[in-house]
């Protein structure tokens, strides 16, 4: 519907503790940036219509996992880095460092990669859509 030239291939991931399955769908093409959108905004949403249309047919919720062209990875990698060079920069300036607006999902990765680091403390302030991740020295 969305007339996009592209190969999908759908499979399932790992088994989790919890015994559920996610199902990963990946999108293959050129020019699929407007299956990514603004802030992945476009993504999210396919993602979250497909796991509610799966989890129906289910009469269950089924995890729904839709990337394109390794989009996810890329972010997920760009925002480790992300996360540690902030957190660097706290430390060397003692001050605080205020991320830009983050999904759910993104602070996660941020709040996870950090929460190793002995030096700084993470918090999600402000209100959905606009949350963000502050990075605090520790006290």
């Amino acid at each position: 519907l969305m007339k996009v030239n592209c190969n999908v291939e759908i499979k399932y991931g790992e088994t989790e503790a919890d015994g559920e399955t996610p199902i990963l769908i990946d999108i293959h093409g050129d020019d699929l940036g407007v299956l990514i959108g603004r802030r992945t905004e476009t993504l999210n949403a396919l993602q979250y219509v497909l796991a509610l249309i799966i989890s129906k047919q289910a009469t269950k919720w089924v995890q729904v996992i839709v990337d394109v062209e390794g989009y996810r990875n890329r972010r997920d990698r760009q925002l480790r880095l992300l996360a540690r060079r902030m957190a660097e920069q706290a430390i060397r300036t003692g001050k605080r460092q205020i991320l830009e607006p983050m999904s759910a999902a993104e602070r996660r990765i941020i709040h996870l990669e950090l929460r190793e680091n002995n030096k700084v403390v993470t918090e999600s302030i402000g209100e959905e859509p606009n949350r963000k991740i502050s990075i605090i020295l520790k006290k």
